[in-house]
């Protein structure tokens, strides 16, 4: 069973600086409530960038991880976030760590292009080779059925009509259920 420790936050959205959450020892599910604009939906991306490297809008669609670095530290010149998600699946021990940051030669980024995305999976200790993080990853909790898994409550009617609806993602997320 996939469990989550711990994430933490350097610079991503509203979350100036490092920032840590520790995730419950308990069963069960873990439900993050609040007030509107405090930062549970940057929560649920940064958890979602961690493990797919995608950032979802509130229509669904993908945003551009570079708009997500800090304003302030932007503002400070640092241009760059980093997300560190400890959990395990069964006995194993995983931490994920996923740093946006600009290119070494670009002084003053302006665009996606300017960035790169670094990625390191830690499994029991040792640190993986790419196939096998995304393998590994991909086999923990695939991107289709994550959406069941990490969601805002906001969007519940739009989970209800992907299962309904026939269309391809609704086949993909079915047999990533079945899987």
């Amino acid at each position: 069973m996939l469990r989550f420790h711990k994430i933490v936050l350097q610079d991503f959205g509203p979350f100036k600086g490092k920032q840590e959450l520790e995730f419950s020892d308990q069963d069960g599910v873990t439900i993050v409530f609040g007030e509107n604009m405090r930062g549970k939906t940057t929560l649920l991306n940064s958890i979602r960038y961690a493990l797919f490297g995608t950032i979802l809008g509130r229509s669904s669609r993908e945003r551009p991880p570079h708009e997500f670095i800090n304003w302030e530290s932007q503002e400070e010149g640092k241009n760059s976030f980093k997300i560190t998600l400890y959990f395990n699946e069964d006995s194993v021990e995983y931490k994920l760590v996923r740093e946006l940051k600009p290119k070494d030669e670009i002084q003053d980024p302006e665009t996606g292009e300017d960035y790169t995305e670094e990625v390191f999976l830690i499994k029991n200790g040792t640190v993986v080779g790419p196939e096998e993080r995304d393998a590994e990853l991909d086999r923990i909790l695939p991107q289709q059925v994550s959406r069941f898994f990490l969601f805002d409550g906001e969007l519940l009617q739009q989970y209800q009509d992907l299962l309904i609806e026939e269309s391809e993602m609704g086949q993909q997320i079915r047999q990533a259920i079945e899987r």
